[in-house]
This record gives C-alpha cells, sequence and structure tokens, in this order.
C-alpha cells in the first residue's frame, strides 16, 4: 500500500497474477467529479476491462485445470 498526494495504491496478487488499485479522493478532484474517479481516456478504460477480463479467463481456466488434475 502506498499513498501519493491524494491517491492510495493497493497492489494485490494471487499466483502470479496481480491487480493494482487506485482510489483518490480530497480537494484535488476536480469540479463536477464525485471526488475519486480518475479521468481516463476511453480507450485506457476499455484496454483495462479488456485486460481485466483477460485475466479472469486466464484464472478460471487455470483453476480449472488444477481441478481437473486432482
Amino acid at each position: 500500500m502506498a499513498t501519493i498526494g491524494n491517491s492510495f495504491f493497493f497492489l494485490g496478487s494471487r499466483l502470479g497474477d496481480s491487480l493494482l488499485v487506485q482510489y483518490t479522493c480530497g480537494l484535488g478532484a476536480s469540479s463536477g467529479s464525485s471526488g475519486y474517479v480518475k479521468e481516463e481516456s476511453e480507450e485506457a478504460i476499455l484496454r483495462d476491462q479488456e485486460e481485466r477480463e483477460q485475466l479472469e479467463r486466464n484464472i478460471r481456466n487455470r483453476d480449472a485445470a488444477a481441478t481437473k488434475k486432482l
């Protein structure tokens, strides 16, 4: 865990897969935002969603393969 300015970062890991979470709050947020919304381009958001979906598929496939070995 780490903080930089008004952002909090958390890195989680599970058997080689990892996830970085950023939470932003405080007075530095732009007006009109809910206080924790990170401003990103639509392309970056879509890319992150695709990567997350692929990661979830990989985890399910790995878990299914491990179950078959038992």
